[in-house]
């Protein structure tokens, strides 16, 4: 089953494994998103912040924008499932860490 996530509150946190397996999607209406993301991991990041910008410390191709603008796409690594990252209210936050919940 793949990922999809909204909120309207707070802030949202997400944190990925070394193998992603499906899509996701994180949306945030009124707030930041900040993920952590295994640096081995291999998927492709579109991500997008309407009233902020994306910034990441997580090593990436970018084939649209770049950290600190308002919308990127990305591969890390090989490429794979995608994750799609909207903050229609904040900032996107992407950094390298890792989860425990492999």
């Amino acid at each position: 089953r793949d990922l999809l996530a909204h909120a309207e509150a707070r802030d949202l946190r997400a944190g990925f494994p070394n193998k992603i397996g499906r899509t996701g999607t994180l949306h945030h209406y009124d707030g930041n998103i900040r993920v952590q993301i295994y640096p081995a991991a291999s998927c492709n990041l579109p991500a997008s912040a309407s009233w902020g910008r994306v910034r990441t410390n997580v090593p990436m191709t970018f084939t649209h924008g770049k950290s600190g603008d308002r919308d990127i796409a990305a591969t890390m690594n090989r490429g794979g499932p995608t994750l799609t990252f909207r903050a229609s209210g904040g900032h996107v936050t992407i950094e390298a860490g890792e989860t425990y919940f492999e």
